[in-house]
């Protein structure tokens, strides 16, 4: 049980997540905490977005000093996996982030699902501008890949 910023971490935090109420007790103790005033400075020129059951929430500060917490209604979902979400989440990234072109979106997974889920759904970001990366590895096997640029050689995947 979370009771607040004073709660003691587990012993082993990999088996506290396995249980779905610790993680959703996790997210909505994070959401409440970061959404704290005391959080703007950190915050500032940053969007953050919580997932918890169905809903989406993006906090944000402006001016550095205040933070807004905004239920997304565009991200509301009923997918539990958040391996499905993504494609919704990169989606309104795209749409709404105000991104220029030397900047991408960065999925960063070491799921290859999530790259096969991209590569399915590409077409439907074709026309929202920005590439979308996936990140993934570690050390000399790290690497982004063009989740654009793959479906491009590939061809319609869905």
């Amino acid at each position: 049980m979370i009771g607040g910023p004073s709660t003691k971490m587990p012993r082993s935090l990999s088996s506290f997540l396995h249980n779905s109420v610790n993680k959703q007790q996790l997210i909505q103790f994070l959401l409440t905490e970061w959404s704290k005033s005391s959080y703007g400075k950190r915050l500032h020129g940053q969007s953050v977005f919580f997932v918890c059951e169905e809903k989406c929430t993006q906090i944000q500060s402006v001016d550095g000093l205040s933070v807004s917490a905004t239920e997304v209604d565009e991200l509301r979902s009923t997918h539990e996996e958040a391996d499905t979400r993504i494609i919704l989440h990169c989606m309104y990234a795209m749409k709404h982030q105000n991104l220029d072109n030397e900047h991408s979106i960065v999925v960063k997974s070491p799921d290859t699902d999530i790259f096969i889920l991209l590569l399915a759904y590409q077409h439907l970001m074709d026309d929202l501008g920005n590439d979308l990366l996936f990140e993934t590895g570690t050390g000399d096997k790290h690497r982004f890949l063009s989740v654009r640029r793959h479906a491009a050689v590939l061809g319609n995947v869905t």
